[in-house]
């Protein structure tokens, strides 16, 4: 019998904007001096925006960074190791890497570098990138490698920045906030609840609703208070629609994107916003999974990939203590347990390159490719699943929060050419007493002392995956 799982498989997009209202003088201002190859001068205004603006570590800031850093004598060997920081750290498509893998090379050869040509920060500004965010969840057969999911989220229509802007409403102006998101969606229920706009075409009761802001409302709160997020002073808009076709067409209307059949909820950061397909009533795990993308990013957006992934999918079925959320078993164990034989290693799940498994069209076309080592529907399933029991593994050993903390606080070197996972795993092994494959053999000792070593041959019902018990 054929094992079926959810998969999530995430993936980042971008239309072309800039950082959110409060912090868009800066931005414009360092972007203005890049253009006018004032690199120095774009440097002194960027890296101060980046360390202390909500929102401010993103893929194009740190690539005006390291290209400017890449001109300037003092700062080369700097500016070379923010760009590889950007291959490592971002979920960029095969075209941005293609740009900032160029410009890398020019910058640690020894040659003088011309002015960087200014369009290509437009092209990563414009392509699937690393700003706001989108998490597609696919149907997974074990035993088969297919899916239904026949593409990236791709941009079909611009949004002029300033239409998502204007969708910006700050907190506490709840009345003009409704009649705006009525606007947008005349056929949906529309309501305030506390810091959320709820925009639902699900059918529920009032009831309902008002109970899943709640429980997000904590949610949040346990956000802020154990990772240290700050999310802008502005309502967040919740669209809730029965089907991932109903989200699909919702995605194209609001923000210009095609997703997906197969995607049942993404978060854009640019107007604060959060889409969800839900089966109706109480089940906010989808949502909690996309507000943690949209959150972490407020003060981490160049959270590494795995620890991202792992965290999001930690909390998407999780528990109340107190105050505290914990994460606890699911589905992805069963998964896990049954492609164990293509598990990868702590070593390779922080080390490896994540960019196909952001973009399954990608990914199927490097399969087809025998030259080419892509990752098949299985193993994106295993690595997936690996992270969010690592999180899971590094929660119940107590050092989750700080080795966060600690890779929020990394930064790339200034003084010699750096190997980022090398440090990432130094990070790791330090908060956990022993090199990285004694971690490894001791985490798969945990995970089989917690799932056993049998696979179950079905999942649990779906209608239960993400509802708290």
């Amino acid at each position: 019998m054929r094992f079926l799982a959810r998969l999530f498989s995430a993936f980042s997009l971008v239309v072309m904007t800039t950082p959110l209202a409060a912090a868009t003088t800066d931005y414009d201002t360092g972007k203005q001096l890049w253009q006018g190859a004032k690199y120095r001068e774009a440097y002194d205004v960027l890296w101060p925006y980046r360390e202390a603006t909500p929102y401010g570590r993103t893929a194009q800031v740190d690539y005006m960074l390291g290209t400017s850093g890449c001109r300037l004598p003092d700062l080369r060997v700097w500016g070379g190791n923010v760009l590889d920081w950007m291959l490592r750290r971002y979920a960029l498509p095969e075209p941005s890497r293609k740009i900032v893998g160029q410009q890398l090379s020019d910058c640690r050869s020894t040659r003088d570098l011309a002015v960087v040509d200014v369009a290509t920060v437009a092209a990563i500004e414009s392509m699937i990138g690393s700003t706001a965010r989108a998490s597609g969840k696919t149907f997974y057969w074990a035993g088969r490698d297919d899916d239904i999911n026949s593409y990236p989220a791709r941009r079909v229509r611009d949004i002029p920045r300033e239409t998502l802007q204007a969708r910006l409403h700050p907190r506490g102006e709840a009345a003009a906030a409704v009649k705006a998101v009525k606007a947008l969606v005349p056929k949906f229920d529309v309501r305030a609840f506390g810091r959320f706009i709820i925009a639902a075409r699900t059918g529920d009761k009032i009831e309902t609703l008002e109970k899943t802001a709640r429980y997000l409302e904590r949610y949040l709160d346990f956000l802020e208070r154990e990772y240290g997020v700050a999310l802008p002073p502005y309502y967040i808009t919740l669209y809730m629609v029965k089907s991932s076709d109903e989200l699909s067409k919702l995605g194209e209307k609001l923000h210009g994107m095609k997703v997906g059949r197969a995607t049942f909820g993404y978060s854009f950061r640019d107007d604060m916003s959060v889409l969800a397909a839900v089966s109706g009533g109480f089940g906010p795990g989808t949502v909690m999974h996309e507000l943690f993308h949209l959150a972490v990013r407020s003060q981490f957006g160049d959270i590494p990939q795995w620890l991202d992934e792992g965290l999001a999918s930690l909390y998407e079925v999780s528990k109340f203590d107190g105050d505290k959320v914990t994460g606890i078993k699911n589905w992805r164990g069963q998964v896990l347990l049954r492609l164990e034989s293509m598990r990868p290693t702590l070593r390779q799940l922080i080390s490896r390159d994540w960019f196909a498994f952001e973009q399954p069209e990608l990914s199927r076309m490097m399969q087809q490719d025998e030259y080419m080592n892509a990752p098949s529907a299985e193993h994106m399933a295993a690595t997936l699943a690996t992270a969010r029991y690592f999180t899971f593994y590094l929660q119940e050993r107590g050092k989750l929060k700080a080795i966060y903390q600690r890779l929020r606080e990394q930064q790339p070197s200034r003084e010699s050419n750096q190997d980022v996972p090398a440090a990432t795993i130094a990070i790791i092994e330090s908060e956990l007493g022993q090199g990285i494959d004694a971690v490894d053999a001791d985490f798969i000792g945990w995970f089989h002392g917690l799932e056993g070593t049998v696979a179950v041959s079905k999942p649990a019902s779906f209608d239960n995956i993400g509802k708290p018990n």
